[in-house]
């Protein structure tokens, strides 16, 4: 099993980064997007450790970097776990 990224998910990760590297510095933005992407992989070996979602056959699992919490969704398909969304909480439809 792997992880996919949808190209919606990328543009989040994308968007996320970009505020933090505004408000404070690039290379902080690179660290919160590395932890992100680690505690997805842990998808591979747990595909069930998220919740059920709201649309059938998603699940998502909300994830700690710091002081703030992502939700990210996504669908377990054969071979894969492909990542949906990835929003800030504090976004308003998260």
């Amino acid at each position: 099993m792997r992880v996919v990224y949808s190209t919606r998910a990328i543009q989040d990760l994308q968007r996320i980064y970009a505020h933090i590297a505004h408000y404070t510095t690039p290379g902080h933005a690179y660290e919160v997007l590395a932890d992100l992407r680690q505690q997805t992989a842990a998808l591979v070996d747990h595909p069930s450790m998220g919740r059920p979602g709201q649309r059938r056959g998603t699940r998502f699992l909300v994830m700690r970097v710091g002081l703030q919490t992502y939700r990210c969704t996504y669908r377990v398909q054969r071979d894969r776990v492909l990542i949906l969304t990835v929003r800030d909480t504090r976004q308003a439809g998260s």
